[in-house]
């Protein structure tokens, strides 16, 4: 999407070794109004274009630099643990279909494509248990963003809302369809999310709705003293450095980290503000 929509039109006239520095700087400029992720996201595929290109030696060199800006880091979007409640609920009024997606969204921190990729012989509810193997982005069928597959544990209630969807659905295929019967596309994740959260009178945040609720799976089991690698396995974050933004996102967190110097001092007897 990205090289027909922006790249195309801007270097498809050009030859590869003809697209210099100032080139790209100029469509930099041309981008002003992107934020700097977007403009980033379109010249690493630049990058990347180019480095294919003299790995197979159609390029002797690299034929200009390419400086991709570092984002703006800004906290990730979460609802607070009573909302949460109030959008789960609101889905089970609905149907069994969106209660599961809802859950899988706000108790298993799934993205986007690992709920479109998931498939019935990838739950066991017996165990308790979803695998993720694969990741749908614009129906092309990938692996996880991770690289690798990983298991995923289920609270009772994700257990139960899926153990209702299966029945109802076909036992094999997409856990997640549309009502004709063909494999669920991302438009669908979102007209369902869109109607639980307007039974649930919860407006909009900023953000990619069901992306929103993958942060608040992970900053609500920080919240709830959930140690920062069992949050990492579940979010399949390669780094911890991602994980760890929701520890101290996570309301109440630092505030009782701090208590522990309130303990402290309440077991040996000492004052902070006393003369040495």
């Amino acid at each position: 999407m990205v090289l027909r929509t922006h790249l195309y039109p801007a270097f498809g006239d050009l030859r590869l070794d003809h697209i210099t520095t100032e080139r790209v700087a100029q469509y930099c400029a041309g981008k002003a109004t992107y934020s700097r992720k977007t403009l980033g996201n379109h010249l690493a595929v630049l990058a990347k274009l180019l480095r294919v290109a003299v790995d197979w030696d159609v390029l002797p060199a690299m034929p200009c630099k390419i400086r991709i800006p570092k984002a703006q880091r800004s906290p990730p979007t979460f609802y607070e643990q009573e909302t949460m409640r109030r959008l789960i609920d609101a889905a089970a009024q609905i149907d069994a279909r969106t209660h599961a997606l809802i859950l899988l969204g706000l108790h298993a921190g799934l993205r986007r494509g690992e709920i479109l990729g998931l498939e019935w012989p990838d739950v066991s509810v017996e165990r308790r248990q979803i695998t993720v193997r694969r990741n749908v982005i614009s129906r092309i069928l990938d692996t996880p963003k991770s690289g690798h597959g990983r298991v995923i544990d289920l609270s009772a209630e994700l257990t139960a809302a899926l153990q209702r969807h299966r029945d109802a659905s076909p036992k094999t295929g997409r856990v997640f369809l549309q009502d004709s019967g063909r494999p669920a596309l991302a438009k669908h994740l979102y007209r369902w999310t869109e109607a639980a959260m307007a039974r649930a009178g919860i407006p909009k945040k900023k953000g990619v709705k069901l992306h929103v609720m993958r942060h608040s799976a992970c900053s609500a089991l920080a919240a709830m003293g959930a140690p920062m690698i069992a949050i990492q396995s579940l979010a399949g974050h390669e780094s911890p450095q991602t994980t760890a933004k929701y520890m101290h996102l996570a309301a109440g967190v630092q505030a009782a980290a701090v208590r522990l110097f309130d303990e402290e001092r309440g077991s040996t007897g000492a004052r902070v503000d006393s003369e040495p």
